[in-house]
């Protein structure tokens, strides 16, 4: 039994060697043969293409990073597509938008090459041959970046690595940056004080009663956010609802919480379900209204309801 024994352990111990060299010789043939890349990232974004405005911009600042002290930046070509959401099909694909070269990049916050491109309403237009009748909101300009590097290879969105580009935070390096189009008020566009009715009926027998009216004052959480507090349910609730200023429609985020529950799905408010939308004037704040689902979960119970809202300035 101890020879065997013996024998056993011998065998063992020869597998485990072998398993320890062949999984260094793997790491070795790794180092040895894996070329290593450089990355794009997008550290911000600011501006946006505004609708009724040509001049409007939107900027981004991207820092590159390589193996060999960022010593490889060729430079980096900028394309531009446009996505029609109208169902007329003006769409457009990579069309050559612009060159950053390597002496425009600066040493960012992280000692790393870094450089701001931007890009007006205007360019995109004439880069995609379109007028501005041809584009509408919600239509969207996307640019793609190609990464050249000084040893002839280039890097972009059709061939990143998944990893790199979806990994998120500081280290994403997607190569493209979507856009878009808005409509962008003018400051101070619906907010302040309104009187604010909702006259649809509603769960537990009446949604603010059958009939609901109040004073709300409305701020703006950015270009075309929006944001007011009121009172869910009547029950002492006080409750922020946000909603956006889409080109002449309001949207409504999903996902709302109300802070109630039934031990299950909390209440919830969003979209309309029947796809409809509360509409503005943008050249006239003083009224607007709001289209949304209540209990877009079906909690407590009880099923979604539709229901609009209506809010005049005071």
């Amino acid at each position: 039994m101890k020879t065997i024994f013996k024998k056993l352990s011998i065998v063992f111990l020869a597998l485990v060697v072998f398993a320890c060299e062949t999984e260094n010789t793997v790491i070795d043939d790794v180092f040895d043969t894996v070329q290593n890349g450089a990355i794009l990232r997008q550290v911000s974004t600011a501006g946006a293409i505004d609708l009724f405005n040509t001049a409007s911009t939107v900027s981004v600042t991207l820092e590159y990073q390589d193996a060999e002290g960022s010593s490889l930046l060729s430079n980096v070509s900028v394309f531009l597509s446009f996505v029609d959401k109208n169902g007329t099909d003006d769409s457009f694909s990579n069309v050559a938008l612009g060159t950053i070269e390597a002496s425009e990049f600066s040493p960012s916050l992280y000692n790393l090459p870094e450089a701001t491109f931007t890009y007006s309403f205007a360019q995109a237009l004439a880069a995609g041959g379109l007028s501005v009748d041809q584009v509408n909101g919600g239509d969207q300009f996307v640019l793609n970046f190609q990464l050249n590097l000084s040893d002839g290879r280039s890097y972009g969105s059709a061939n990143v690595n998944g990893n790199v580009a979806a990994v998120g935070g500081y280290y994403s390096s997607p190569y493209r940056l979507a856009n878009n189009v808005v409509c962008l008020p003018p400051d101070g566009f619906a907010t302040g004080t309104y009187s604010f009715i909702t006259d649809a009926p509603q769960m537990f027998g009446g949604f603010y009663g059958d009939t609901f009216s109040t004073e709300v004052t409305i701020v703006a959480t950015g270009p075309t956010t929006r944001q007011f507090i009121t009172d869910y349910l009547g029950f002492g609730l006080e409750r922020t609802f946000d909603f956006d200023l889409v080109c002449g429609e309001v949207l409504v985020p999903p996902g709302q919480g109300s802070g109630l529950a039934c031990g299950g799905n909390p209440l919830e408010w969003g979209p309309a379900s029947d796809g409809s939308k509360g509409t503005f004037d943008a050249t006239d704040d003083s009224t607007f209204t709001i289209a949304i689902d209540n209990n877009t979960n079906d909690a407590c119970g009880a099923t979604a309801t539709l229901h609009n809202f209506v809010l005049t300035k005071l």
